[in-house]
């Protein structure tokens, strides 16, 4: 047998056999990728990323007059040509900018990420269809000899279930509003014979409409959600909340979102279910089985890219993974309101932060609790992640800001897998992990 170690012959050359080496069997194959960048003064910058004659184009913040050192088409070229452990090779990049525009490295570097991980979707995508058709056909020849039964098992193991079969009972639903219940409430009417895992409730709409649960306790279990921040001051305000869950009572359980909350739970005799939220960090195998042992369920943690939470879903212990809401990016123990001017006790409200570059961020406020989430200016949405999650964990839609219209838009997305309507979206970490 002739091999690279042993070619056969005598007087091989071994520059030749390195150079074999290095290029076929020890690099890393990559798709050639072409970027095109614009950058213009007071304008939205452009960037184009395409492979063959798929193209992808995103959009950043308008480039600035620069004020001392307009940015060079050098530094453009280094900051598109990191793409990392990517599938791709920059082997072109065209740049068309003006001459004294500015722009940030750290925003060419988010450009570059959200091109990169939007073209490797839609050539997942352009895959999956072509391995789908090619699936299908052996589907329809093994439903002419097989019973429905075993059509439905090998299309689940295919990936091939698009309908409710593969999507019943895998998703839980959060709603933090009167509103978004209502939303939910219609959806579930209209599609009768759907079923979710669960439903969450916030602990402070409970508080404030102590009857709204019966609108949906008769379609599956309901847990109640937690604040992030407790006081001490709260007590009165968890142990009404504990009065309501167990064996007869309401709701079946809890989502935790702090230590603080979980401390107060411990301290009394377990009734029903405790769910951990994505705020109380299972970052590892380890980290999850300290907790195993009082915890029913954890949720994957935003941060991980994706590859770090399936090797969480795999190791055995529940979890659920939020694939739709807005992302948390910051919780205050304060109030913005009564920081900038004073208290107006209005009970939970709305606010909208607005930064430089125009972006507008979310703030529910809790008066009750003296409170801020601030949420990120466009929700997480994994629905063309989807398949790889539903056989794994438990998937979570997590209505915050959303109306009643808006929160039947999303169910019908996630669970009956029609169209987004929402323009503007963003997949988290699922690609690039904490950086």
């Amino acid at each position: 047998m002739i091999t690279l170690d042993s070619p056969a012959y005598s007087g091989n050359d071994e520059a030749l056999l390195t150079n074999i080496r290095r290029q076929y069997l020890e690099e890393k194959k990559r798709l050639p990728l072409t970027f095109h960048a614009v950058f213009r003064r007071d304008k939205p910058v452009s960037l184009t990323a395409a492979v063959g004659e798929k193209t992808v184009t995103v959009m950043g913040e308008p480039g600035q007059k620069a004020a001392r050192q307009p940015i060079t088409e050098e530094n453009i070229r280094k900051q598109l040509g990191k793409l990392g452990d990517s599938p791709f090779s920059a082997v072109e990049i065209l740049i068309d900018m003006d001459e004294d525009v500015f722009y940030p490295l750290g925003q060419i570097n988010e450009l570059r990420r959200q091109a990169v991980c939007r073209l490797e979707e839609v050539l997942l995508e352009v895959n999956d269809l072509c391995r789908q058709a090619g699936e299908q056909s052996q589907v329809q020849g093994l439903a002419q000899t097989a019973g429905q039964s075993e059509l439905t098992a090998y299309r689940s193991e295919s990936g091939l279930l698009t309908t409710d079969e593969k999507r019943r009972q895998h998703f839980s639903v959060s709603v933090s509003t009167e509103e978004q219940l209502a939303g939910l409430v219609q959806w579930l009417k209209r599609n009768a014979d759907f079923r979710l895992a669960c439903i969450y409730l916030s602990g402070d709409l409970i508080q404030e409409k102590q009857d709204i649960y019966k609108k949906v306790s008769e379609h599956c279990p309901l847990l109640i959600t937690l604040p992030y921040i407790l006081r001490e001051s709260d007590e009165t305000y968890l142990e009404k909340l504990y009065s309501m869950c167990g064996p007869g009572k309401p709701f079946s359980g809890y989502l935790i979102r702090s230590a603080d909350g979980l401390g107060f739970l411990g301290s009394r005799k377990k009734t029903g279910l405790w769910n951990l939220d994505t705020s109380v960090y299972t970052w590892n195998r380890e980290a999850a089985a300290q907790l195993g042992e009082k915890i029913d369920s954890f949720c994957l943690p935003y941060e991980l890219k994706s590859a770090e939470q399936k090797q969480l879903a795999d190791s055995g212990l529940p979890f659920e993974k939020v694939v739709y809401g807005r992302i948390p990016m910051m919780v205050t123990a304060n109030c913005i309101l009564r920081t900038s001017d004073r208290c107006n006790q209005e009970g939970s409200a709305k606010t909208v932060l607005i930064d430089r570059y125009g972006k507008r961020f979310p703030v529910v406020r809790s008066c009750s609790h003296c409170t801020n989430i601030i949420y990120n200016s466009v929700p997480l949405s994994l629905h063309r992640e989807l398949a790889k999650w539903t056989s794994k964990v438990r998937c979570r839609l997590d209505f915050t800001i959303e109306n009643a219209e808006e929160t039947k838009a999303v169910l019908d997305v996630f669970l009956l897998g029609k169209a987004p309507k929402f323009e503007e979206y963003t997949t988290g970490h699922e690609k690039r992990g904490v950086m």
